[in-house]
């Protein structure tokens, strides 16, 4: 049995993208940039204060989630890496 067509094809575009992807990134790691997403630069770390504040009022993530525009999972979140944290 051998690959579908459309298999075949994806493959090809991977192996296409992946020539085309590697110098650039090579060449960007080279000029010093940072890839991938940074520590403490997510969306939600600039209203982690409020979170936490908000979680030692007492509220639940599901009303810290509604008050902040967030979802319950990342004000959970939230918490969670801060109290990871070392102190």
């Amino acid at each position: 049995m051998g690959t579908k067509p459309t298999g075949k094809a994806t493959q090809r575009i991977g192996r296409l993208t992946g020539i085309y992807l590697r110098p650039g990134l090579a060449s960007a790691r080279a000029r010093g940039v940072k890839l991938g997403r940074q520590l403490w630069h997510r969306p939600s770390d600039k209203t982690a204060k409020k979170v936490l504040f908000l979680h030692k009022e007492g509220l639940s993530y599901r009303l810290i989630g509604r008050n902040l525009g967030l979802s319950k999972n990342t004000a959970m979140e939230i918490v969670k890496r801060e109290e990871a944290r070392p102190s």
